[in-house]
């Protein structure tokens, strides 16, 4: 982007630039000079012409992502489509509503993973990592989260305490084959 006005002693220079830009190759630049203008800052309509020159190559690329990730979706590889919405959330709706799509999906997996009846902690943990993995960053804070909660209860403690002292009587007993 090359802003400038008709009254501005750098005009020459950022035209020359702007043209030696495109003649290198480079195809997607954009020269807005202001009439009666001088060496100052461009008026706010001027600058949004800028941002909306510039915007349409991230709304391009959250379009494709969107598509990439519904792809995903439809085959249930969702932690590649949250790679593909995550760079994206914020700048369109169609991004932020597919987020949240996998978002909530990752919040019902981690529901049943800690509502799953009979299971120790290690193994809540261990379907949680499931869920991490099948979600990837859509899922990722919760369960962190949720991992947390569990690594701190005093259940996890007395399953690590009982696991390492049936550790250490198996390990007295004499190898059968």
């Amino acid at each position: 982007v090359f802003l400038t006005g008709s009254k501005d002693f750098n005009r020459e220079g950022t035209e020359a630039t702007y043209k030696a830009y495109l003649k290198a190759g480079f195809s997607n630049c954009f020269y807005n000079e202001t009439p009666d203008l001088g060496h100052a800052m461009p008026p706010p309509a001027d600058i949004e012409k800028a941002f909306a020159f510039l915007d349409r190559f991230v709304y391009a690329d959250a379009f494709a992502a969107v598509a990439q990730a519904e792809k995903s979706c439809k085959t249930r590889f969702y932690a590649t489509a949250a790679k593909k919405l995550e760079p994206f959330r914020g700048t369109c709706d169609a991004v932020d509503k597919l987020w949240d799509e996998l978002v909530a999906k990752a919040e019902g997996e981690v529901d049943k993973a800690l509502s799953a009846k009979n299971l120790k902690p290690s193994a809540r943990i261990a379907r949680l990592k499931q869920v991490g993995r099948k979600f990837g960053s859509a899922a990722t804070e919760r369960v962190k989260n949720e991992i947390e909660k569990l690594e701190a209860s005093p259940e996890y403690a007395a399953e690590l305490k009982a696991a390492k002292s049936q550790g250490k009587k198996s390990a007295k007993k004499p190898k059968t084959f």
